[in-house]
C-alpha cells in the first residue's frame, strides 16, 4: 500500500485529501461523541446549554478530550496516512529529514517572542473591521461565532493543577502545533507548490485556508500572516521542524501565560503589548521581525527550493 496513490495529478491527491480528512475527523468525532456520553456522562453531547456549564469539571473534562480526538482525527491522522499512500518516505515526504543548525532554533525562538506586539496590533486592527450595512447580518454572526469560540477556548485553558497545565500543553499547543503544520505546510502547501508551480502562491492560499478553516474572522489576518512566516520557515529550510516549533511557541505562551498570568495581570499585559497605547512596541516589533526573518533566510536558504 505505501506510495499506492504517488502516480496520480497533484489535483487528484489533494481531492483525496480532502476526503480523507472528512472521513477521519467524521470518525473520531463519533468516537468523541460516545466518550462525552458514555464515559464522561455528560447527556445530550448537542445540548449547548449544558454544556456550557463551564463551572462543572466534568463537562470541562469531557470537551478537552472531545476536542483532543477531534484534533488528532483532523490533523494528525490525514497528513501522516497520506503521506504513507503517496510516498515511500513518509518522514522525507513531510519535511522530517532535514537537518537544521542549533541556531535555527533558537532564531524561531526569538521570532515568536518578538512577533508578539505586533501580533497584538494585527488583532486588535482585525477586531475593529466593519463590514458594509448590507453584511450586518452576516457581520453579527462572525461576532457571536467569535463569542462562542472564545468561551471556548477560555474553558478549554482553563488549569488548577500541574496535570491540568500539561494536558492543556498537549490539547492546545502540542497536537495544534505537530498536526496543523504536518497538514498545511507538510501537505497541503507541498501539494499547491506542485500545482501552481509558485512556492510563493502556494505559501500564501494556504496560509489562507488555513486562517480561514479555524472559522474565525476577526483573528484572519493576524493567523493568514503567521501561515505565511511558517511557510517560508518551511520553504528556506526545506524542515517542517521549524514552523512546527514557531508554531508551538506561539500556543504554548497563550497556555502558560493563562496559567502563571492570571492572577498577577500578567496575562493581560502581554496582551495589550503592542496595541493602540503602546503602538511603538508594534513598530519596534516589525523592525526586530523583520531581521530576525533576514538572519533566518540567509542562514536556511537553499537555491533548489525556491
Amino acid at each position: 500500500m505505501r506510495g499506492m496513490l504517488g502516480h496520480l495529478s497533484k489535483g487528484t491527491q489533494f481531492l483525496f485529501l480532502l476526503l480523507l480528512c472528512i472521513f477521519s475527523l467524521s470518525v473520531f468525532a463519533i468516537m468523541a461523541a460516545a466518550a462525552m456520553k458514555f464515559i464522561f456522562q455528560v447527556g445530550d453531547v448537542f445540548d449547548m446549554e449544558q454544556l456550557a456549564e463551564t463551572n462543572n469539571s466534568r463537562i470541562i473534562s469531557a470537551l478537552k478530550f472531545s476536542q483532543l480526538l477531534n484534533s488528532v482525527g483532523l490533523f494528525i491522522v490525514p497528513p501522516v496516512l497520506f503521506s504513507f499512500l503517496v510516498s515511500s518516505n513518509s518522514s522525507e515526504y513531510l519535511g522530517f529529514c532535514k537537518k537544521n543548525k542549533t541556531s535555527n532554533y533558537f532564531l524561531v525562538f526569538l521570532i515568536m517572542l518578538v512577533s508578539l506586539p505586533f501580533l497584538n496590533w494585527m488583532i486588535e486592527w482585525n477586531e475593529s473591521i466593519q463590514l458594509p450595512e448590507s453584511l450586518s447580518a452576516l457581520e453579527e454572526m462572525m461576532k457571536e461565532s467569535e463569542k462562542k469560540a472564545t468561551e471556548l477556548t477560555k474553558m478549554l485553558l482553563k488549569a488548577h493543577t500541574m496535570g491540568d497545565l500539561l494536558f492543556n500543553l498537549a490539547l492546545i499547543a502540542i497536537i495544534p502545533a505537530l498536526g496543523e503544520e504536518l497538514l498545511f505546510r507538510g501537505v497541503v502547501q507541498k501539494l499547491f507548490s506542485e500545482i501552481f508551480k509558485n512556492p510563493h502562491a502556494a505559501i500564501i492560499t494556504t496560509a489562507i485556508l488555513f486562517s480561514f478553516l479555524h472559522f474565525q474572522f476577526y483573528g484572519f489576518f493576524p493567523r493568514t500572516f503567521f501561515g505565511i512566516l511558517f511557510g517560508y520557515m518551511l520553504v528556506w529550510s526545506g524542515s517542517i521542524k521549524l514552523p512546527i516549533l514557531a508554531h508551538l511557541v506561539n500556543n504554548s505562551m497563550v497556555v502558560l501565560a493563562n496559567f502563571y498570568g492570571n492572577d498577577n495581570g500578567l496575562s493581560q499585559t502581554l496582551d495589550n503589548i503592542g496595541k493602540s497605547e503602546s503602538v511603538w512596541w508594534a513598530i519596534a516589533s516589525v523592525a526586530l521581525l523583520s531581521v530576525l526573518m533576514i538572519v533566518l533566510y540567509k542562514n536556511t536558504f537553499q537555491k533548489e527550493r525556491i
